[in-house]
């Protein structure tokens, strides 16, 4: 890559990174919060549903928004939202303010601000990059996340406890701020930008929902994705009181979170180094598949934290190598005239799924014991599974 192009990069990688950190730990301070303050399950699922719900509603024309204005400053400006949101909320929970309409109603705002910046986030590397570098400069991005998600997973339990919910926020509001620092000073070309109109917004959706309808292949990916996020999404959001209800701290919890990004760094590596011949695929993900879910459903059944950290390790790895072929074979029935806006169906079908498996098995989670919930998502999960393994792609 040529120097200038380098620099573009790596500020646009530095104001990823520094949010990325704090956002998990983040994300962590809130659930632990809700359930400490609570002693609800429901109601820490709804903390993190609710953020699904947004992005379910909104992704369908946040890419038509990206496309129709200029990324960078989108980026800019949704970053320093969401940095003045956690700096405030740190203060209001370290005056001893905070309550659960407050969380709520901040989860909402920085679901809103994360769904508009996200589109553009993972596009602007066309913008900055030459053709040849794009792959190399992805394959880096993701790696480079990767890493950085084990370490914060690994870091977040410990960070909430020393400095506490309230300063964990003002720091993760700080890193927006230096994330939208570093993005004021990447340089794009100019680009001819389509007119954004509420007609262009849903002439675009109502086309992309169109093709869905009309595609038999399509409409089975979409429905497969619903049924499979509906039945065992929600199950994640119970690892943390889980691992609490077994009498370990928030800290040791991190194991947990910085294996489940080892199983998934696992899982890419192999999807990125070994070929599945085409007439193997399908037999390779529905077997991944079904090794997902057993292993997933053995980890909510161990009484130690190595036992739930190994499995779940497990899970990971064989859930990725299956998403992964599954989003393949996804990506080469889109049609290229209109592939973000099915692309953005599909990822709400998947928001949507997950919002309410996670809701529901919350609510769950304060009549029932969470490992006989978990057998029960798991063996839901068998049937849009054997569904997938009965279709011709």
């Amino acid at each position: 890559m040529k120097k200038f192009k380098n620099r573009q990069f790596s500020l646009y990688l530095t104001g990823l990174v520094v949010s990325t950190i704090w956002d998990v730990i983040y994300e962590l301070a809130i659930s632990y919060w809700v359930l400490e303050t609570t002693g609800s399950k429901s109601l820490m699922s709804l903390s993190l549903s609710i953020g699904m719900f947004v992005r379910m509603l909104l992704l369908p024309v946040a890419g038509a928004v990206g496309d129709s204005l200029n990324k960078k400053w989108i980026m800019v400006s949704m970053d320093a939202v969401r940095g003045v949101l956690m700096i405030t909320m740190g203060l209001i929970c370290m005056a001893g303010y905070l309550s659960v309409p407050i969380v709520l109603f901040s989860v909402v705002i920085s679901s809103l601000a994360e769904t508009i910046f996200s589109p553009s986030a993972t596009t602007l590397i066309m913008d900055i990059l030459e053709k040849n570098d794009i792959i190399q400069g992805q394959s880096l991005q993701n790696t480079l996340l990767s890493i950085v998600n084990v370490i914060s997973n690994g870091l977040a339990g410990s960070v909430v406890l020393l400095f506490g919910t309230g300063p964990s926020m003002i720091l993760n509001g700080i890193s927006f701020a230096i994330s939208a620092v570093s993005e004021v000073f990447i340089q794009i070309p100019d680009k001819e930008k389509k007119t954004l109109s509420f007609k262009s917004i849903f002439d675009s959706v109502m086309g992309g929902g169109k093709v869905i309808l009309d595609d038999v292949q399509i409409r089975n990916f979409f429905s497969i994705s619903f049924m499979m996020n509906l039945c065992s999404a929600g199950l994640m959001a119970l690892l943390l009181p889980y691992v609490l209800e077994l009498g370990f701290t928030v800290s040791q919890y991190s194991i947990i979170s910085a294996l489940i990004s080892v199983g998934g760094i696992l899982g890419g590596v192999y999807l990125s180094f070994y070929h599945i011949p085409d007439e193997k695929r399908m037999k390779v993900m529905v077997l991944c598949f079904i090794s997902g879910l057993i292993t997933g459903l053995l980890a909510f059944q161990m009484k130690s934290l190595y036992g739930t950290g190994i499995f779940i390790l497990l899970s990971m790895v064989m859930s990725t190598v299956a998403n992964g072929i599954f989003g393949g074979l996804f990506m080469m029935f889109l049609p290229e005239d209109q592939s973000g806006t099915v692309y953005s169906f599909m990822a709400s079908a998947g928001s949507l799924g997950s919002a309410v498996s996670t809701l529901v098995y919350g609510v769950l989670a304060d009549h029932f014991s969470i490992s006989l919930i978990a057998m029960a998502g798991c063996l839901l999960t068998v049937l849009p599974v054997l569904f997938l393994k009965k279709q011709t792609i």
